[in-house]
């Protein structure tokens, strides 16, 4: 994290604590709270441990620079709560103490959920969380908890469904108010500081005066998150019907004059488009290809792609894909690569492949770690203003680039004046090579190599700017993802060097990610892990080892992909109903629900990988266990998937490969005993074909 703490404030705090653990010198009292002297104690030692580099998140300063308050979220290790461990906010991490302390005080809580690279959710800490008198509302009233919902997904699945449920629509940050047996009662999204003010007052007083009525509003509210939350089990096919009926839908929900699905704002949904990509190459449907092709290309000329660092950023706000909603998660960087490596497979197109390649590039620089894991995301809130880093104007080009790149530059990302964000330039394309290259009287090679030029410059004038806050937990699940890109991209690209990045990070995973157990953590920080992993994320390494094993034919990667498989089905299937659960028995803390992630969304639902795994173990091994678990998996889904099939496009590709084999360069037949890769190298198609020890060809 980019915040340091100042040797005047590191020395002042080491004779503070040799003075006694309750001076002045550690900071003042949280208003309406009373911190334990232990605590008070732990918080000054894990301060001092913080070192030279640290720099409190707060307006809060004593004139030495320390933080003039230091609450409980200093000691977790996600940088979202760790943000949060300097207001004035008494605030508790998730579980069972927090829930604890409310029942012991009769307060309800207050839930406060988010993550470190959401704007809104730094506009409400700004306004509220560090707003001292509202602060001491939250503290007097109330039991504060904050959860960082990128480690605790299922926490976040949970509490959003009762907001959607009472409010019809959800965001972040998600604001909750839970009795002291965690089940909600009202909630909401961001609320403005005189707002939020006003509602502390009014549920206050409801809890003291309409206690009954809130716990009958919350016995409700539970009853209908759980059923929300758990599969319609049913007895569904899955035939081709539900591959139509998800066409379309999919065809229905789309923009057919700017791309992508639905209006505004606009996201990429990679699921869909992998599943689309993937009906393309069976069918051969050119109608479907050039659907394919026309809103893969929308995206990457719109603002919502980093035209100058490569990569993308989570959404665009309005229905063009111009103006981006900032920050870049990893997870997005690992399924667009996968898509246009896919896409790549199926049109051909060389801009596909540079796509790629210049995500990769921004993936090195970046987003991994030394240790080779990838970082989760970068901030959407640049120092000095929201996407800052970013943006540009006309005179900035001029000034760097000289009057002929220059005016190449302005026409080809379609600066003007006057901008289209804050008065600056988010750029973007609306015309193709072919026009402003004879525009410009150049060749192909030419103008490529100005372009070039163009972005060399641009990054290193950007590499001046401060930097976005960078996420650097490292999320099981997102890295799975991101290896399988990476493994993929390596066997449609031919490019080993993918292979390279994918089997480093898979090593970093197993070393630092792995229990000795057998479990995972969901994410670590600095190095250290402190949440157990969710369902999603044996999956998503799962994948990851059979891309591994597919890149690599070690069958030591498909033996960690079946022992990731154990695990997951002992600790998070559900034998009365079927499916598997987000979290494990022992996640912490009560709630409403123990849910299934059944639905995509940013990332393939938790149910979907795991029917991902399971069908690339069966094909690639004989196991008739495994075989089992993938029909007995599809039955307990079946009739969610009925119901929308368009909601589960992640899950509805791995059903297609599960009946009838993959569309990747590598095939498998005989349980994994036949083995079929196909390449091509300057317009020769070379096939590898690998067949199992006690298997022959039949020349007959």
């Amino acid at each position: 994290m980019a915040y340091g703490l100042p040797t005047k404030f590191a020395h002042g705090l080491v004779l503070g604590i040799l003075l006694g653990p309750m001076g002045g010198v550690f900071g003042a009292e949280i208003p309406g709270a009373s911190i334990p002297a232990p605590l008070r104690q732990r918080l000054a030692d894990a301060l001092i441990d913080k070192g030279a580099a640290y720099r409190p998140r707060t307006e809060h300063l004593n004139a030495d620079g320390s933080p003039r308050y230091t609450n409980r979220l200093l000691l977790e290790d996600s940088p979202y709560l760790i943000q949060h461990a300097h207001n004035p906010v008494n605030w508790f991490p998730w579980g069972a103490a927090a829930f604890a302390q409310a029942k012991q005080e009769d307060k309800p809580v207050f839930l406060s959920i988010g993550y470190s690279t959401c704007h809104w959710c730094h506009v409400m800490e700004r306004e509220s969380f560090d707003n001292v008198e509202i602060a001491r509302q939250l503290n007097e009233n109330f039991i504060a908890i904050k959860v960082d919902r990128e480690r605790r997904p299922d926490i976040d699945d949970t509490y959003m469904t009762a907001v959607r449920l009472l409010t019809e629509h959800g965001g972040w940050p998600m604001s909750s108010f839970l009795t002291v047996d965690g089940k909600t009662f009202w909630g909401g999204t961001y609320f403005p500081p005189e707002t939020f003010s006003q509602l502390l007052r009014e549920v206050s007083t409801s809890w003291t005066v309409r206690r009954a009525d809130i716990e009958t509003q919350a016995a409700r509210i539970a009853t209908t998150v759980n059923e929300l939350t758990q599969n319609k089990r049913a007895a569904q096919a899955i035939d081709r019907s539900v591959i139509e009926r998800a066409l379309t839908e999919l065809r229905k929900r789309r923009d057919p004059q700017r791309g992508g699905i639905g209006r505004a704002p606009k996201f990429p949904q990679e699921s869909i488009y992998l599943f689309l990509i993937d009906q393309a190459l069976r069918s051969g449907d050119a109608k479907l290809a050039t659907w394919i092709k026309f809103d893969l290309d929308a995206i990457a000329d719109g603002g919502i792609h980093d035209h100058i660092g490569g990569g993308f950023h989570r959404y665009s706000t309005d229905r063009r894909w111009l103006i981006p909603h900032f920050e870049k998660m990893l997870y997005n960087q690992a399924q667009l690569l996968r898509v246009y490596a896919h896409a790549y497979q199926l049109t051909g197109s060389e801009r596909y492949a540079s796509i790629a390649g210049r995500i990769v590039a921004y993936l090195d620089r970046a987003m991994t770690s030394p240790g080779g894991g990838f970082y989760s995301a970068l901030d959407a809130d640049s120092p000095g203003g929201e996407g800052l880093f970013y943006i540009w104007r006309r005179t900035e080009l001029k000034a760097l680039l000289g009057s002929r790149l220059a005016v190449v530059a302005i026409d080809w990302y379609n600066l003007t004046d006057d901008g289209n964000f804050d008065g600056a330039n988010v750029l973007h394309l609306t015309r193709g090579v072919a026009d402003l290259a004879d525009k410009f009287h150049l060749s192909r090679s030419q103008w490529s190599d100005s372009v070039d030029q163009i972005r060399r410059t641009l990054l290193d004038a950007r590499a001046s700017r401060t930097r976005p806050l960078r996420d650097e937990k490292i999320v099981t699940a997102w890295n799975g993802m991101m290896i399988t890109a990476l493994a993929e991209a390596s066997l449609i690209f031919g490019e080993p060097s993918y292979l390279e990045r994918a089997l480093s990070a898979a090593e970093f995973l197993l070393s630092t990610h792995t229990g000795k157990d057998g479990g995972l953590w969901r994410s670590t920080y600095l190095g250290s892990g402190g949440v157990r992993a969710v369902a999603a994320d044996y999956a998503g390494l799962g994948e990851a080892f059979i891309a591994l094993y597919d890149a690599t034919g070690d069958t030591r990667w498909l033996d960690q992909a079946k022992d990731l498989q154990r695990t997951l089905h002992k600790k998070y299937w559900d034998p009365a109903h079927g499916g598997y659960f987000m979290s494990a028995l022992s996640a912490g803390g009560p709630s409403m629900s123990r849910p299934k992630s059944l639905q995509d969304g940013a990332v393939p639902s938790g149910n979907a990988m795991v029917l991902a795994l399971l069908a690339g173990l069966n094909a690639r091994a004989a196991d008739v266990e495994i075989e089992r678990r993938t029909e007995d998996l599809i039955a307990a889904i079946a009739g969610d998937i009925v119901e929308y099939p368009s909601a589960h496009t992640y899950a509805l590709r791995a059903i297609e490969f599960f009946h009838h084999g993959g569309t990747g360069p590598i095939r498998y037949a005989a349980r994994g005993a036949v083995r079929l890769s196909t390449r091509t190298e300057n317009n020769v198609l070379t096939i590898e074909l690998g067949i199992g020890k006690g298997w022959h060809i039949n020349a007959h």
